[in-house]
Order: C-alpha cells, then sequence, then structure tokens
C-alpha cells in the first residue's frame, strides 16, 4: 500500500494491490502514483493514478506533469483518476456552459500522451454539487484512459459508473478480465481473402477447380458449381498451403537471425530470398488486416499493419452486442434471448394498430410536398433517367444486391470489360462474388487488363480530389482529355478529340513538342503550359506521381493532410470560408476575450440560433424580428439593421457612424469594418456585436 496525505480537505492518492501481483511504484507526488505491474509472461504495463489541480491557475501544471509522465515509459499505459476537467460540453450538465480552452488543453494533452478515453458503463457524471434545483451541477471528471497498446492487450476492458453515498465523487471500476459467459462458436463464411491474389499458387488454383468437369444439368447450374467448387479449393488451399502467416514469418525471422550471425559471405543469396520471402509475408498480413478493418481510404504498402489491427479490432469491439435489456427491463446477454428480445421489439414497433381517423395526425403535420411537387413524382421514369442517376453515384461506394460496384457497374457498361463465358449459351461473368469479397473475370487482352487495373485502383484512391498527376514518359499511354497532365484543364480551339494521345502531340525525331500541331489544336495558354513540359524520358513509360510534397512520392502524413482538407472543404458552413481565408484569420487574431472571437466567428457562418434559422430548422414557426417585426430576423439585421440595433451603434464613436445599413450578410459586413477601421477600433466593434446578442 502507498498513501499520500491529502491537504486539509482537498486531494490525497492511495494505491493498495494484492500480495500476488507484482507491482513496482516508479514516481509519485501529491497529484500522481505511476507504477509498473510485471505479470510473469505477459507483457509489463503501467498504471498511473491522477489528480489534476483543482485550482484554474496550476491547471497547465498538471498537463506538463502528465506529458512528463509519458516520455518515462514506452510500454502499455493506462492513466485514470480524477482529471477535474472535461473533453466536450456533453459532459458537463446545469448552469453556465464550460468554455472552451480548457477542453481544447485537455484533450491536447491526451493527443500528445497518445491516450484515448475507455468510455464507461452507468450513469455518465461521476460528480455533482450537490445544489438544490436550478444551481445543481453534474460533470463527468473521473475518467479511466489508455494507450493503443494496452487496449490491444486488455480487448475486452470496461469502465463502470457506480453510485456512491459518501462523497460527491462516484468510483469508477475498471475490469480487465475476459467476460464469464460462453458464447456459441458462430459460423463464419468462407470469404475470398485480397491477401491469396499475392501467392503464386491462387490462379492455378482457381484455374483448376474451374475446368474441372461439372455434373449434368442447366447451363445456370453447371455455373454455380464451378463457383461452389473454386469457393471451396481456395478455401482448402488456403488452410493447406497459405496456413498461418504469423507462424511462417516467425521460422523465417529465426532462420535469418541464425545466417546473419554466421557472417558467411556464402549466404548471402539465401539471406537475400530469406529476407524478400519475410517482405512478402508481411505485406500480405498487411492486407489481410487491411480489409478486415475497411479503411479503403488508406493503400497498403505503408507497413500499416498495426493500423488496420487496431481498425478492426475497434470494429469488432463496436459491432459488438454484449446484452440487450428486454421490454420487461431484464438484462439479456445469451445470443437467443438477444434474437428473440430483438425480434419482439421491432415486431411490435411495425405491428399496425389498424387506425380509421388519420386526420388528427394529418392535421398536425405540416405540409412540405405540394401538389405539383406530388404530380412531379408520381411520373413514370424513363431509362435516361435512372442511368443519370447510377452514373451520379461515387464509382467506389453504393454496391448492388450482388455487391458489385458502381465502377466495375461502368466499366461493363462501356464494354471495356467483357467478362468470361461460362458455356456456350451461358451468362457472361465478370466477378465471383463471396460475401464482400469478389474475384474479377476479364479476356486475356491488354486492353481489358488496364480496365481491370484502372477500376481497382480507382477504388483505391478513392478520394475526392486529384493528388496524382500524369509524368510524361512516351505519352502513349496519358489521354490528352481523360488524364491530369496539365495544371490547368487543356483548353481546345476546335471540338477535342477524346481518344487523342499525348506521344500524338511529340515530335519523335527532334525528340520536341510538335509546335505546329499545338498552335492549331490548342490555345495560346494552352500551348504555353504544355511547352514549359520538359521531355526528359522519352525512352521510358509514364507514371503517377504525387503532388502533396516535394519528393513526388506518396506518404501517409500528406495523405491525411489531403484527406483533412478535404473533409473540411465538405463541411464549411459558410460559401466562402476557404476564398477568404485572412478574413477568417483576422478573426482569431483580434484582441478580444475567447467567447468574442468564437461569437463572431458563429455569426460570420451564420451558426447563431436567430429566429430565421430556427424557423428553417423546423425549430419554431416566426422567422419576423420580435423588435420591430419588419424584416426577418437573420444575423446581419438583429446585429445591425434592426432599428432597435440602430439606436445602440448611434451612441458609438468612430468611424462606425460612417458604415451603410444596407447589409444584407454579416460576414460582408465584417470585412467592410475589417477595411475602413483601425485595430483598436475593429475590437471595440466585435465586443459591442456581442454585448448587444447577449443583451
Amino acid at each position: 500500500m502507498l498513501a499520500i496525505p491529502s491537504e486539509q480537505r482537498r486531494g490525497g492518492l492511495a494505491l493498495l494491490w494484492m500480495e500476488d501481483v507484482d507491482l513496482h511504484i516508479q514516481t509519485y507526488s501529491p497529484n500522481h502514483i505511476d507504477a509498473l505491474i510485471l505479470n510473469g509472461s505477459d507483457p509489463p504495463w503501467r498504471l498511473t493514478g491522477f489528480y489534476r489541480w483543482p485550482e484554474e491557475q496550476r491547471k497547465r501544471e498538471s498537463w506538463q506533469l502528465l506529458k512528463h509522465l509519458h516520455t518515462r515509459f514506452a510500454v502499455p499505459w493506462l492513466c485514470c483518476g480524477d482529471f477535474n476537467e472535461i473533453l466536450q460540453s456533453s459532459e458537463k450538465q446545469g448552469r453556465l456552459p464550460k468554455q472552451q480552452q480548457p477542453m481544447m488543453e485537455f484533450r491536447v494533452a491526451l493527443l500528445h500522451c497518445g491516450l484515448v478515453d475507455l468510455g464507461f458503463q452507468g450513469n455518465i457524471f461521476t460528480w455533482n454539487n450537490g445544489h438544490p434545483r436550478d444551481a445543481f451541477v453534474q460533470e463527468w471528471l473521473d475518467k479511466a484512459c489508455a494507450n493503443s497498446e494496452w487496449r490491444s492487450l486488455f480487448p475486452h476492458a470496461k469502465v463502470i459508473h457506480i453510485q456512491s453515498s459518501y462523497s460527491d465523487h462516484n468510483p469508477i471500476i475498471i475490469n480487465i478480465s475476459m467476460p464469464n459467459q460462453t458464447y456459441r462458436k458462430k459460423k463464419i463464411p468462407g470469404r475470398f481473402e485480397e491477401k491469396w491474389a499475392y501467392h503464386e499458387g491462387c490462379e492455378a488454383v482457381v484455374r483448376v477447380a474451374w475446368d474441372a468437369k461439372s455434373g449434368v444439368g442447366s447451363p445456370m447450374f453447371r455455373l454455380f458449381e464451378k463457383i461452389r467448387r473454386c469457393r471451396q479449393a481456395l478455401i482448402e488451399w488456403s488452410r493447406n498451403i497459405v496456413g498461418n502467416f504469423k507462424t511462417k514469418i516467425q521460422e523465417r525471422q529465426s532462420a535469418l537471425e541464425e545466417l546473419a550471425l554466421q557472417n558467411n559471405p556464402a549466404n548471402q543469396p539465401t539471406i537475400k530470398a530469406l529476407k524478400n520471402e519475410i517482405n512478402a509475408l508481411l505485406h500480405q498480413d498487411e492486407v489481410y488486416w487491411q480489409q478486415r478493418s475497411r479503411s479503403i481510404w488508406l493503400p497498403t504498402g505503408d507497413k500499416n499493419t498495426k493500423f488496420f489491427h487496431q481498425r478492426a479490432s475497434q470494429r469488432c469491439r463496436k459491432n459488438h452486442i454484449s446484452g440487450i435489456t428486454s421490454q420487461t427491463g431484464v438484462w439479456c446477454h445469451f445470443d437467443d434471448q438477444i434474437a428473440k428480445t430483438s425480434i419482439n421489439y421491432f415486431k411490435d414497433l411495425f405491428t399496425s394498430s389498424n387506425p380509421i381517423d388519420f386526420s388528427g395526425v394529418l392535421q398536425a403535420m405540416d405540409q412540405v410536398v405540394t401538389l405539383d411537387m406530388n404530380t412531379t413524382l408520381l411520373q413514370r421514369y424513363n431509362s435516361k433517367e435512372v442511368k443519370q442517376a447510377l452514373f451520379q453515384m461515387q464509382p467506389s461506394k453504393s454496391p448492388g444486391l450482388d455487391g458489385l460496384s458502381a465502377m466495375l457497374r461502368k466499366a461493363e457498361e462501356n464494354h471495356t470489360l467483357r467478362g468470361l463465358k461460362a458455356s456456350q449459351h451461358g451468362v457472361c461473368i465478370s466477378h465471383v462474388l463471396f460475401a464482400d469479397d469478389s474475384l474479377l473475370f476479364c479476356r486475356a487482352t491488354l486492353e481489358e487488363c488496364q480496365s481491370c487495373v484502372e477500376v481497382t485502383t480507382g477504388c483505391k484512391r478513392g478520394g475526392k480530389g486529384r493528388v496524382h498527376v500524369v509524368d510524361i514518359g512516351d505519352g502513349s499511354k496519358i489521354g490528352v482529355t481523360t488524364h491530369k497532365w496539365l495544371p490547368n484543364a487543356p483548353a481546345f480551339l476546335h471540338e477535342p478529340n477524346v481518344e487523342m494521345k499525348v506521344c500524338e502531340l511529340i515530335n519523335h525525331s527532334s525528340r520536341q513538342w510538335d509546335r505546329g500541331k499545338l498552335v492549331a489544336t490548342f490555345t495560346p495558354r494552352t500551348c504555353k503550359q504544355i511547352l514549359s513540359l520538359p521531355l526528359n524520358h522519352l525512352d521510358s513509360q509514364d507514371t503517377l506521381v504525387w503532388t502533396e510534397n516535394k519528393a513526388k512520392n506518396f506518404s501517409v502524413k500528406t495523405a491525411y493532410r489531403v484527406a483533412l482538407r478535404l473533409k473540411l472543404v465538405a463541411l464549411a458552413e459558410h460559401l466562402s470560408i476557404w476564398a477568404h481565408g485572412v478574413t477568417w484569420g483576422k478573426i482569431w487574431k483580434l484582441n478580444v476575450p475567447p467567447k468574442v472571437r468564437t461569437f463572431l466567428w458563429r455569426a460570420c457562418s451564420n451558426c447563431l440560433p436567430t429566429r430565421d434559422n430556427l424557423c428553417r430548422r423546423k425549430v419554431q414557426a416566426e422567422a419576423m424580428c420580435k423588435f420591430c417585426y419588419q424584416e426577418l430576423e437573420t444575423v446581419a439585421h438583429i446585429l445591425w439593421k434592426c432599428p432597435f440595433t440602430r439606436n445602440v451603434w448611434a451612441l458609438v464613436r468612430g468611424h462606425v457612424q460612417k458604415c451603410s445599413n444596407d447589409v444584407v450578410d454579416f460576414f460582408l459586413l465584417f470585412q467592410h469594418m475589417q477595411e475602413m477601421l483601425e485595430p483598436p477600433e475593429l475590437d471595440r466593434w466585435a465586443i459591442m456585436a456581442w454585448r448587444i446578442w447577449n443583451a
């Protein structure tokens, strides 16, 4: 036992452990106890009890202490205790909302240490002030956080909040043991593993199973028999030949270490072959975990096996149902009980009581679909509209009933993939499905193989922005209109030829661009861009390059930046947010309190709960300004144009008096104020707008 006395009625730490636990205290202070737990053959892990200073002026010292503890050991780490801070606003209930800056500092500290909250079971709040009625405040202050290594070591860990009768804090229990109940082993269907495609024997197994004689029956029956044999042959081949990748990697790694210790130059060919085998096995293992993690946005080859494994484990924990409460309030944790409870719930939910009079319900609902809209919706659709809707799908998403993605459908409809006939009068096959995976079949021609490569590469690329460009080699594979080979899309003087290749624009005798053809085909600006491209690799093939870094090599870091940029653009609420980056940056540089800057950002983004915004979100029906009843209560109106607001601004001295009253958008008003007012005056204007909103 280790006990650290409290200071008056505040603080105090204690750590108690059983005699059979091999625990070693590392460091301790009035705000933490750090211990190392050794469990025999299991890897050691850290347990840190943490207590943050309740004084606001010392909170940064607590986060510095947490970051310092992070640097001491690189082992699985569990950090729990009273952090005296919340991570987001939903973790507090009652009185004024929490400021954003302290929560942000807490999130930054956890991110720096690689710690993630483990969640909880029970009531969300672990502390309350005990005050009556409107003064009652509850917060989630006691947490358990762990790094990814600890969560992998204890995947079944659970945090339970229990009630206490003797303290304003509720205790938390961290259960790291395996669940006691026994689960019925579920039958997992055999699926096609993407890692099989990297094995040289996979194609031979499929060919032998497909070419075997089928039984007597219709062409469709023989087709399904071939597919069934392929599936069984692949599963049996994987079980006997492919085997356990982890065991194979360990065996080859041990053999490699034995050969390296001999220091014999004659062993170099064998060492090189072993290294190639290990790299191939590691790549196949990475592909295996990528397939289970469903992280299609991140391609293999960057040694992301650990990330894919954690993502797959997280997905498994998220999809697992440990138990469910029945309608009678009974907790059910067995599979048959969970299934029965779910069936009864949805059966009752979707069973109609056969009501007769719907008039009361219909009168209470707002009519959104007009008669003209209803007439348009009832019209019959034609094949052109169906095709247009299907081809608007993102190519790597929205699979059909057979699991075939829209990208493969487009390839088939464009006749770039014709598939393979199962028999003389049978159907044409382009894929064989095993649940969410598939085998692709095509004719053995360069054109169809290239189509397969483009389809599968497009699925992996999958992003919205085109971050690849083509590096020109001989130009034989680059389409002038279909590839990204210029900074801007080429502008033509006449109707473009969609099948034109870049090699047609090169004079191969002089190994230079054909200036005459360029001038006759493109606008002067496009000609200038083409002529600026060097032709130094005419003897090599065209290649794709990554344009997000100077080295033009793909990396996870730059891919994350691209994904974050695309996500922020998609979530932008103001149409001009990226076109006026300087203006938005000016908001956060104002010499005003953080709450004023946040308010100003919300006002410019049209995120304030004005009556007009609430009406558009169906929160309330009246959108007119409640002060003047002359215009809609928009952000620009309530903060600037309303007569009552104008009376306030009339008392403000300076250049504000010279600004126009005719303002449509508050963001444009802020831009105008930024141009007219000096920094101190702009700060006073922002504070005044905040005071008007909170009046």
